[in-house]
Formats: C-alpha cells, structure tokens, sequence
C-alpha cells in the first residue's frame, strides 16, 4: 500500500463517520446500527476512492517523477531535446504501465529497453571522444557484472536475448552517473552522423587486436561468431568481449574510434 492508498483509507474512514453522524445524531441510540453503517460507507467510498480517484494520483505522481528526472539528468534532458518522439513514447510506455498497476521494476524495464534501442540507433553515429569515452565506461560496467557473476554481465551484453540487468541494483551510484554522462554525450555528439566506414578500412587496425585475442583466448574466440547460440558460456563470452574491447582502446584513437564505429554499425 502507498501513501496515496493510505491517505484515502483515512479520508474514506472520515467521510464515512461524518455521514453516519449526520444519519444517527452526535449520540446514536442504536450503536450497532450506527457501527454498521459506518462500515458500509467506509467500504464504499474506499472502493470508490481506489477505483477513481488513486489512479489519476499515481499518474500525476509518475508524470512530476519523470519531469524531476528530465530536469536533474542530463542524458534524458538530451533525449526530449534531441529526440522528442522517443522522449514522448517514453512517457506515455511509463504512464500507460502505471495506469496498469506496474511495480518499480516492471517499470524500470521498460525505460531500460527503449533506451537500450535508442543507445544501439546512435552509438555508430558519435564523435570518436564520446565513442571512446562510451566504451571505457561499458568496459567497467562489464567487469563489475562479471566478477557479479550469474550472467549479469552477458545479460548486459546482450539484453534483447537475455532480457538486461537492473543497473540500480548491479552498479554504485557513481557507476550509475558516469554511465549516464557518456550516454549524454553519445546522444549530443550523434545528432550530426558520423559515417561508419567500410570493413576494408578498419580490419588492418583490427586484425592485430584478433589476433592477440586469438592467442590469449584460443578457440574461445569462436564464441563471438554466435553470441546467442543456446549453450554459449556465458561467462567466456564476456571475458572474450572484455578483453576484445580493451584491445581496440589500446589502439591509437584514430585507430580506435572507427573500428568500434564499424562494430557498433554491424548491430
């Protein structure tokens, strides 16, 4: 129960005395009948208070909460700014779960997936620093989930195949804003596209990376090819996927930037 739902039980209590006062007098003769009476007004304006009047309370208070994060967040006051049908879709997807009786978390997955569709959209298209900057971050995030164990961190890699992980839960708060400080960023810097090269261009600068990734992993490497075959060691995968990205940030950032372009324009 929410304080919304305890607010009306308590106003509901109160109505349902004041009419039963006013039907029985200050002092009622008969208190049974008084008490009973109480109970049914108490019943019924609860019901109705629930039904009516709750609902529109909790969509005015999700509608402020999303507001305040808009206004207090950077990265969300990037996307009204720079993609305000995104932005619009996602205010009525948290609306409309909230009209539905959603929990927090229910919630937090839906925010979670668009965003995730915005992020997967844009990502090829930043400035190689937001690119670079993007990487470092998920690289850290990784290596969290990873020592986390349980999948966290392949169901991070990979959230449309295993469904994503509650960041809230999983990284500090600190982790939580860089995170969202890079995302600010990849969505500044991706509103003037940046051209993803071709293959040709960047497999010199990738190749060595392969290679010494090869020699590190050996045939786990083969995990990358099919990431989300059924049996997949999860746990490998993302050591392999960690180490390939460290291994493209070694690079010059000239280097760097557009092979992770080229591998975030294969998605």
């Amino acid at each position: 129960m929410n304080l919304y739902s305890i607010g009306l039980a308590a106003a509901s209590g109160g109505i349902a005395v004041i009419i039963a006062s006013l039907i029985f007098g200050r002092k009622p003769a008969n208190k049974i009948a008084y008490s009973i009476v109480i109970a049914i007004l108490f019943f019924t304006f609860n019901f109705a208070s629930k039904e009516f009047i709750l609902p529109d309370l909790n969509l005015r208070q999700a509608l402020n909460d999303i507001e305040r994060v808009t206004k207090e967040t950077p990265a969300f006051g990037s996307i009204k700014k720079y993609e305000p049908e995104v932005y619009q879709k996602l205010v009525d997807s948290v609306l409309a779960a909230v009209k539905e009786g959603a929990n927090q978390q229910q919630i937090a997955d839906i925010v979670r997936t668009q965003i995730s569709s915005l992020i997967e959209s844009r990502l090829a298209h930043a400035s190689d620093d937001a690119l670079v900057s993007y990487v470092n971050v998920m690289i850290s995030e990784m290596e969290i989930l990873s020592n986390q164990g349980n999948g966290l961190c392949y169901k991070f890699l990979f959230p449309q195949v295993a469904g994503g992980i509650d960041a809230r839960k999983a990284f500090t708060k600190e982790m939580q804003q860089r995170d969202l400080a890079a995302l600010d960023e990849i969505i500044k810097s991706s509103n003037t596209k940046k051209t993803i090269p071709e293959q040709s261009t960047v497999m010199p600068y990738l190749q060595p990376v392969i290679i010494a990734l090869s020699e590190k992993h050996g045939d786990d490497v083969t995990l990358l090819d099919n990431p989300s075959a059924p049996n997949v060691d999860k746990e490998k995968l993302c050591k392999v996927s960690i180490d390939l990205y460290r291994g493209v940030l070694a690079l010059p950032v000239e280097q760097s930037a557009p092979v992770l372009r080229w591998m975030f324009g294969q998605a």
